[in-house]
């Protein structure tokens, strides 16, 4: 009996990583594994974190500036994104640190939405 063809790998979502000040931003796969995505997250925002969006986009920032002693630096470009794309921060928040940005499907996460990127093509972050 023939053996099945091989499969795709499963792959993970695609995500936005934007860093704070002029060091960039990049676009990345995450692991399929939910475990892996969640600590490939956990290792680019350097410690815990905390989801922000609305129904078709979430970005995952640092949940608590006292968990890093050196401090988080001002994320500008995440922080705009983020205000463009509808996101209402509490009265003085703004993004500090990595930012992570993924689609959302429901509540599963998914690949970056296109008008995500595209704003960050228009703004300059992502070139």
């Amino acid at each position: 009996m023939p053996h099945p063809p091989p499969q795709a790998e499963r792959q993970g979502a695609l995500a936005l990583v934007i860093k704070p000040g002029d060091e960039g931003a990049a676009l990345i796969r995450l692991p399929a594994d939910q475990l892996a995505a969640v600590i490939m997250v956990h290792d680019l925002i350097g410690g815990y974190f905390e989801p922000i969006g609305t129904p078709d986009w979430i970005a995952y920032v640092a949940e608590d500036e006292r968990q890093f002693p050196d401090g988080l630096a001002a994320n500008l470009h995440a922080d705009a994104l983020a205000r463009a794309l509808g996101w209402h921060w509490d009265h003085g928040d703004y993004a500090k640190g990595v930012a992570v940005f993924m689609g959302r499907h429901g509540t599963d996460e998914a690949d970056v939405p296109q008008r995500v990127l595209d704003l960050a093509h228009v703004a300059g972050v992502l070139t």
